[in-house]
C-alpha cells in the first residue's frame, strides 16, 4: 500500500473513493460499503461544523461498541474536530475528570445517559455541544440532515489533533495524548506496509473502540486499505473461530487474553482457519507458552509487537522472517529504538537491559496541558523515554522484560517482575501470576506473588515455588510471599494493574 497523503482523514476519505463499492464493516447484521461511509459521515462532519464546532475541539465518545461510535470518530476526524475516545464503564467522577481535563466542548453518548450526563453539565462550563444518539447510529444512518446544500468543511492540516488517548494513570492522574492527523497516517501506513494489508484482507474486529488498539490501529488501518471488517460487540473464543471460517477471515488482532480463551477450547482442530493470514497480539506481553502453545494447537505462529498510547506502534515482528517467542521485534519503517542504562543514560548494547527509548514522527509531542511531564519524559536529545524494560539481541530483535516502576530494588539488587512470572507460570499447576514488591524493613522491597492456579489443580508450597525459582533464577529473585486468588485485576485491554495489588496487599 502507498500513502501520498498528509493527513489521515485526507487518506480515509481517498480510501471511501477508491472502495466505494466494497464492503467496509458488517456488525449486528447490518452491512456498510465504503460509499456508505462517505456519505454518513461526510454529512454529519458537515453538520458538526454548522454547530459551531471547530478544528481543534475535543468532543468526547461515550458510546458502547457499535456503528455510532464509528460515524462519529470519522465525521469528526473529516472536520478537524478532536476525539475523545471514553469507557461507557467510566464513573461519574472518572468521566467528570477526563471532560474537565480535556477541555470537551462536546459529548456524544447514548439516549438513556441523557439525565446522568445533565447531572453533570452544570460543572462544565465548556461542555456545550451534547448529542444523544442509539449505538447503531440508526438515527445517522436514516436521517435527512437539515442542511440540503453541502457546507464548507474546515481544512485539515498535518499538525492537527486527530484523537485524544488518556493513559491509564497507574502512577497518577490519566494524561492526556494527542495524537496528530500526521502521525496517525505516518504509523498507519508504516503498520499497514509492515504486516502486508491489503484490501483483500477480512478482519475479525473484537476489540473495544474506546482504546487505541481497537480503534486507531484495528479499525482506521483496515478502512485505510479497503479491508472488510467483521466486527463483533463482544468476544466469544468459539463463535469467533467458527466465524472466521464462515466469513473467510484473514486477520485477527487481539490481546494475550484472548489467545489463551482460544487455548482453552477443546477439540480445536474443528474449526476451519485456512483463510487466516495472520494473528497479531498487542497491549500485553505474550508469553513463550501461549505463543508456543498456540502454534502447536492451530498452526499459527502469533505476531507479537509494541506499542504504547504515546507512540501507537513502533515494533514489531517480521512478517517474513523468525517470529520469536519473547520477542517484539524491530523498530518500523521510519521509527528508532534503542535501550539506555537506568542511572547513567548510556546506550547499552544487546543482552543489557535497560530502559527503552524510541524516536520516530509517530511519536506524540507532549501530553495536554502538563509541559513538566513533558519534559521529564523526552531525554535532552529528544528521545522518548517508554518506561519499559527491554534489551536487544545480536539480531536486532527487542525484547520487554517489564516496566521501569515495576522494577523491586532489593537490598540494593535489580529484579524483573516479567522475569520471576515467567518461571513461575511454568509450574503445571500455575494459570498467571503477577510479581510485586513491596516494601521490607531489611531489604527494602520484597519479591511478592499472586498466583492464580489452573482449573482443579493443588495449590503448591511457597517452598515448591520458591525452589523452581532457584532452578532458573538467582536465589534472591525468589518470592518470599505467595497468595493465591482466583483473578488478576486487569484493564479492559488485559493489562494486569499491579498497583491493585499493591494497594491491596497488607502483609
Amino acid at each position: 500500500m502507498t500513502m501520498n497523503k498528509q493527513t489521515l482523514s485526507s487518506a480515509l476519505e481517498e480510501s471511501f473513493l477508491r472502495f466505494k463499492d466494497q464492503t467496509a464493516i458488517r456488525f449486528d447484521g447490518n452491512t456498510f460499503t465504503y460509499a456508505d461511509l462517505d456519505k454518513i459521515t461526510g454529512k454529519l462532519a458537515e453538520e458538526l461544523v454548522s454547530e459551531g464546532l471547530k478544528p481543534g475541539d475535543r468532543v468526547a465518545v461515550r458510546l458502547p461498541k457499535g456503528m455510532a461510535v464509528v460515524i462519529v470518530h470519522l465525521a469528526c476526524l473529516r472536520s478537524g474536530i478532536v476525539t475523545l475516545p471514553l469507557n461507557p464503564l467510566y464513573s461519574e467522577e472518572e468521566l467528570k475528570y477526563f471532560l474537565s481535563d480535556s477541555r470537551a466542548r462536546g459529548i456524544v453518548a447514548e439516549v438513556g445517559e441523557k439525565s446522568f450526563i445533565e447531572s453533570l453539565q452544570h460543572d462544565l462550563q465548556e461542555l456545550e455541544f451534547i448529542h444523544y444518539v442509539d449505538h447503531s447510529g440508526r438515527e445517522w444512518v436514516e436521517q435527512d440532515f437539515k442542511n440540503d446544500r453541502s457546507i464548507s468543511r474546515h481544512a485539515v492540516r498535518p499538525d492537527d489533533g486527530a484523537i485524544m488517548f488518556y493513559t491509564s494513570g497507574t502512577t497518577g492522574p490519566p494524561k492526556g495524548c494527542i495524537m496528530t492527523q500526521k502521525s496517525c497516517i505516518v504509523n498507519l501506513t508504516a503498520i499497514s506496509q509492515a504486516w502486508g494489508i491489503t484490501d483483500k484482507d477480512r478482519l475479525m474486529h473484537v476489540l473495544p473502540l474506546n482504546h487505541a488498539h481497537g480503534l486507531y490501529v484495528a479499525l482506521f488501518g483496515s478502512l485505510l486499505n479497503g479491508c472488510f471488517v467483521f466486527m463483533k460487540k463482544s468476544f466469544d473464543a468459539e463463535e469467533v473461530l467458527q466465524e472466521i471460517g464462515h466469513h473467510k477471515l484473514s486477520l485477527f488482532m487481539g490481546v494475550p487474553t484472548h489467545y489463551n480463551r482460544f487455548l482453552t477450547i477443546k477439540e480445536a482442530n474443528r474449526f476451519s482457519l485456512d483463510s487466516m493470514r495472520l494473528f497479531i497480539s498487542g497491549s500485553a506481553p505474550l508469553s513463550q507458552e501461549t505463543f508456543t502453545d498456540f502454534k502447536e494447537t492451530f498452526g499459527y505462529e502469533i505476531l507479537e509487537r509494541y506499542g504504547m498510547t504515546e507512540i501507537g506502534i513502533h515494533i514489531s515482528n517480521p512478517l517474513n522472517g523468525a517470529r520469536l517467542p519473547g520477542k517484539v521485534g524491530f523498530p518500523l519503517p521510519g521509527a528508532e529504538a534503542r535501550v539506555v542504562d537506568i542511572g547513567t543514560g548510556d546506550i547499552l548494547g544487546p543482552g543489557k537491559t535497560g530502559e527503552l527509548q524510541v524516536r520516530g514522527p509517530n511519536v506524540f509531542s507532549g501530553y495536554w496541558r502538563k509541559p513538566e511531564e513533558t519534559e521529564k519524559c523526552f531525554s535532552s536529545d529528544g528521545w522518548f523515554k517508554t518506561g519499559d524494560l527491554a534489551e536487544s539481541n545480536e539480531d536486532g530483535y527487542f525484547s520487554i522484560v517489564g516496566r521501569l516502576k515495576d522494577l523491586i530494588i532489593s537490598g540494593g539488587l535489580n529484579i524483573s517482575p516479567l522475569e520471576v512470572e515467567s518461571v513461575i507460570n511454568s509450574h503445571p499447576a500455575v494459570s498467571e501470576s503477577a510479581v510485586i514488591g513491596v516494601p521490607d524493613r531489611d531489604f527494602g522491597e520484597k519479591v511478592v506473588a499472586y498466583i492464580v492456579l489452573n482449573e482443579n489443580c493443588k495449590a503448591p508450597s511457597l517452598e515448591e515455588i520458591q525452589a523452581l525459582c532457584k532452578q532458573h533464577l538467582s536465589s534472591f529473585k525468589k518470592p518470599k510471599e505467595i497468595y493465591f486468588i482466583e483473578k488478576l485485576p486487569r484493564n479492559a485491554m488485559g493489562k494486569i494493574l499491579k498497583q491493585q495489588l499493591r494497594m491491596g496487599y497488607s502483609g
